[in-house]
């Protein structure tokens, strides 16, 4: 379940996704990712889409926690058993998980704190130049680490 088309987020872990298939030999199928608006019902209709399958998937790669505390809902909703009939990881490791009866079987884990303190040094180097030079662009990337729940 991936997030709109249109987001650089999602267009990433589409190509991500594809690469580790490759390197496991496995096929990729497009009707095997769902794309959603983010919002309640599009999660809701895109977990619905991949229930739908004919051979439906055994387990779901989520855009980020908030789409699968929706998909959770909706499993719930419609007698599917987490961690039995799907199996889900999740990408921002919701601490909440911990305290639920059927948690994602793993959580992407995305260091926050990381992303705003690199994201704000950026930020105030922009502003401290004031536009007095030309800047180059900074990229970072950040390390993610899986985390069984």
């Amino acid at each position: 379940m991936n997030g709109p088309e249109t987001l650089h987020a999602s267009v990433e872990r589409t190509h991500s996704f594809k690469q580790a298939l490759e390197r496991c030999g496995l096929p990729f199928h497009e009707d095997y990712v769902s794309h959603t608006d983010l919002t309640e019902k599009g999660n809701f209709e895109a977990f619905q889409r991949l229930r739908n399958l004919k051979e439906k998937p055994s387990a779901v790669l989520s855009f980020n926690d908030f789409v699968t505390l929706d998909l959770i809902k909706y499993a719930k909703e419609n007698n599917v058993l987490i961690g039995y009939d799907i199996h889900v990881i999740s990408f921002a490791n919701y601490p909440l998980w911990k305290y639920m009866d059927n948690p994602p079987l793993a959580s992407i884990e995305q260091y926050p704190a990381e992303q705003a303190s690199i994201a704000s040094r950026m930020l105030f180097r922009l502003i401290n130049n004031e536009g007095k030079e030309e800047l180059p662009v900074e990229n970072a990337k950040l390390s993610s680490k899986l985390v069984y729940q």
